[in-house]
């Protein structure tokens, strides 16, 4: 059963948002494109595995996707936990193409596709690494140490996996995604009895630390609010080109008409810019003329409204854009 669903991470909507709102010759903005792209490959390689984890008995095990705590100087991020009765099973899910070569000699990742060979971080250790964290947090909580297998998932069904005969840990702690299911039975089959702690508590005091990552898209990159380009887009042409008629906004390029575009730019200036909107900013933001429309449509958006008429602020809310926080290809 999931407990936890996997939500569109904040880094790749951002990402996309900042895009959106980029000048296509800025000088940032083929980075920014790569940087998406992984992310995006990495969040489309999680999310592949989702049909493997559907085979897990869910009165059985629970399940709880990106997993974020505050630890000490940094916090400990996990893409997917499986909790039973018995142990617990972190999976960190790699979507690489190719062949993969695990050089335990050095720790590193050796990855060769095309006729290229790139190094990566070992995953073995950074998973590993999530292992003790875990033990660590949980142990602060005092929760008696349960069984935790860290586990390494391929999710591309193609890739090679190769290594040293002598490197069984490989064996071990790497699998493609197909196998999650033959080898949580197989952990778990070897284990004697439950865990000290019930697997409810272990999962309610996960659910309480988890925060939610953000990422400081502007800073980062270093680029400065003024940067971002103001507009309406149009969800066909993909220009910043429309403009509000009585009540729509049409497109001045393709003629495509909505009657609630402004909520990306709502988003957008969420997810860029600032978690309020007075209704000069939303007229700058858009190009609306007209106070009176802006004031209505800020109104019918049901934000939570702060202060008088006069300098009233609207609330911009994640909830808000659940709809709208969703990857646009």
């Amino acid at each position: 059963m999931v407990v936890k669903e996997r939500g569109t991470p904040i880094r790749i909507l951002k990402l996309q948002s900042l895009l959106r709102r980029l000048n296509k010759n800025h000088s940032k903005r083929k980075q920014i494109q790569e940087d998406f792209a992984k992310c995006l490959a990495g969040y489309k390689g999680e999310e592949s595995i989702d049909y493997f984890l559907q085979q897990l008995p869910s009165e059985k095990y629970s399940i709880l996707h990106n997993i974020n705590i505050p630890f000490y100087t940094s916090s400990l991020q996990m893409d997917t936990l499986i909790i039973s009765d018995h142990c617990i099973f972190i999976l960190e899910v790699k979507n690489f193409s190719g062949t993969l070569i695990f050089d335990q000699s050095f720790k590193q990742l050796l990855r060769i596709s095309q006729g290229m060979e790139e190094c990566f971080p070992d995953p073995i250790l950074q998973v590993e690494r999530q292992k003790n964290a875990l033990i660590q947090f949980l142990k602060n909580q005092r929760i008696s140490q349960p069984v935790i297998f860290p586990i390494v998932i391929i999710s591309n069904p193609t890739t090679a996996i190769k290594t040293s005969k002598e490197h069984h840990i490989v064996e071990d702690r790497v699998i493609h995604a197909g196998g999650i299911l033959s080898k949580v039975k197989e952990l778990e089959t070897a284990l004697s009895g439950r865990m000290n702690t019930s697997k409810q508590t272990i999962i309610d005091m996960l659910l309480k630390s988890h925060a939610e990552k953000d990422f400081e898209v502007l800073e980062y990159y270093k680029i400065n609010k003024s940067e971002i380009l103001s507009g309406v887009e149009c969800s066909r042409c993909r220009m910043l080109t429309m403009k509000r008629m009585r009540k729509a906004w049409v497109c001045s390029i393709c003629l495509d008409r909505s009657v609630d575009a402004h909520r990306i730019a709502l988003m957008d200036f969420y997810l860029l810019k600032d978690y309020c909107i007075t209704n000069r900013q939303f007229r700058e933001f858009t190009g609306l003329a007209s106070v009176s429309t802006a004031s209505k449509l800020l109104s019918k958006s049901a934000l939570k409204k702060n202060g008088d008429t006069k300098g009233r602020s609207y609330m911009l809310d994640s909830n808000y854009f659940k709809n709208e926080m969703q990857i646009k290809i």
